[in-house]
């Protein structure tokens, strides 16, 4: 007769990201984050224990492929088994790659999802642990799913594992947040109520040495943002076309903290479009012995009701108060509002600002530069080619400027080399709009009249 056994894991055999979910009765259980965050390990681990002290638990444990289960989860399983030293309590079946407790008649049961035809004798699954989900479909996920249903008892589960690549359906499906290509530590926010995600990170699994491995994973990345994003920063990666229009842009190097300096100067430039936002950023220049510094602390994109540029300015200067104010940005700015008279757009600016500006703080050209220069001086900057007075130019750009940076790493070149601005819907107004390159519009007009000379230069060659 099968019977349940009695044991006492210690705490210091589990990784610390994950060991709260250890008694988890969430329905669907989503584990993810950077690579050695440990959380396949801890799945298997708890299926052991499971396996060992539940009344009736039957796991099915599956990958897409039949051949990459045999050196991943089932090698995990047994060497679990060998390091806990639990051998006597389990049967291990090598070609089958089933494993049997013996004192509860408990069984984790491997598949393939390319060899359906093994399902067939596998009957009232309990759990689910599907590794790698970026492999599977939405369909195979249903399939599994609809698996679970048994009589035998009134807890079913699914446990997956995946990381966080570009494509994966269930961003979409699942987080409540997937726009956001951050995923924070922890408890991630999800869409309904028997669905919970869990972020972990290498960093805090105390069975690898955390600076050694993040300097193992620095060498494989060989530079490519998108593996660093992934595998140690455990958010979400992008699609890489070798069609992106800031080709030169990369996060590690233009993305970082940057603070308000007090003692210099603000600029301030604007793309006057009002959906899906109103954009002002604030910059500043700094000119150290290393590099022409040119600094982005701060966007504001307002959306509705406050996607006007006298709210913009109104919040820009609750939060500042700079004593010198120079101002950029669409040039179509200086042109008559629709229905306002004679009123433009930095008409508007020049009111809110009035008490900061003079004459010579207007910096508005009198037209835009052409965008396929912009494109090319934009991407000679980012990739340091370009100097002032000798110093090489930095472009910094503070990591709350979510809009921004965005616009650096997913804006695309169309086949007429300009940007790429892709036209979606509202669902809620209906109306439609450009979800992208309002933000690095406005740098480029500040980035191009600050430098005008440089820019004359490169045009004039």
């Amino acid at each position: 007769m099968a019977r349940k056994l009695t044991f006492k894991f210690p705490e210091e055999l589990f990784g610390s990201s994950f060991l709260p979910y250890l008694e988890c009765l969430t329905r669907i259980q989503l584990f993810t984050g950077n690579r050695g965050s440990g959380k396949t390990t801890f799945l298997q681990q708890k299926a052991i224990i499971f396996a060992l002290t539940k009344k009736y638990f039957r796991l099915i444990y599956t990958r897409k492929v039949s051949e990459n289960i045999r050196d991943s989860l089932f090698q995990g399983f047994k060497d679990i088994i060998h390091d806990w030293s639990l051998e006597k309590y389990f049967k291990i079946k090598e070609s089958e790659m089933d494993i049997i407790c013996i004192p509860t008649g408990n069984m984790l049961l491997s598949f393939g999802l390319d060899k359906p035809e093994k399902l067939k004798g596998i009957k009232d699954p309990t759990h689910i642990l599907c590794d790698e989900m970026t492999e599977i479909t939405f369909q195979d996920y249903s399939a599994l799913i609809a698996l679970l249903r048994t009589s035998k008892t009134a807890i079913t589960q699914f446990w997956g594992t995946f990381n966080p690549e570009y494509g994966f359906w269930g961003r979409d499906y699942f987080f409540a947040d997937s726009e956001s290509d951050e995923i924070p530590l922890g408890v991630v926010p999800s869409k309904g109520d028997d669905v919970i995600i869990i972020k972990g990170s290498f960093k805090h699994n105390q069975f690898i040495d955390a600076v050694a491995y993040e300097k193992l994973l620095l060498e494989l990345a060989r530079g490519d943002e998108n593996k660093l994003t992934v595998w140690i920063e455990g958010n979400w990666g992008q699609s890489i076309t070798g069609n992106e229009y800031f080709t030169e842009y990369k996060k590690s190097v233009h993305a970082m903290q940057v603070p308000f300096l007090a003692d210099k100067a603000v600029h301030v430039t604007f793309d006057f479009n009002t959906v899906p936002y109103m954009t002002l950023l604030g910059m500043q220049v700094n000119i150290t012995a290393e590099a022409f510094e040119i600094r982005v602390f701060r966007e504001y994109c307002l959306k509705s009701p406050l996607n006007s540029t006298t709210a913009v300015c109104k919040k820009f200067l609750e939060d500042y108060t700079p004593a010198d104010l120079l101002y950029y940005g669409d040039a179509s700015g200086e042109n008559n509002i629709a229905g306002k008279g004679n009123v433009t757009a930095f008409d508007d600016v020049r009111i809110a600002f009035f008490h900061l500006i003079t004459d010579a703080s207007n910096r508005v050209l009198k037209r835009n530069p052409p965008i396929l220069k912009r494109r090319d001086f934009m991407n000679d900057i980012l990739g340091g080619r370009l100097k002032y007075e000798g110093l090489p130019i930095l472009l910094m750009i503070d990591e709350s400027c979510k809009e921004l940076l965005k616009d650096m790493l997913k804006l695309k070149m169309g086949a007429d080399g300009k940007k790429l601005k892709v036209k979606v819907k509202d669902k809620a107004s209906g109306i439609s709009y450009e979800e992208l390159g309002h933000t690095s519009d406005a740098l480029e007009y500040m980035i191009v009249q600050l430098l005008w000379d440089e820019f004359s230069k490169k045009q004039n060659k």
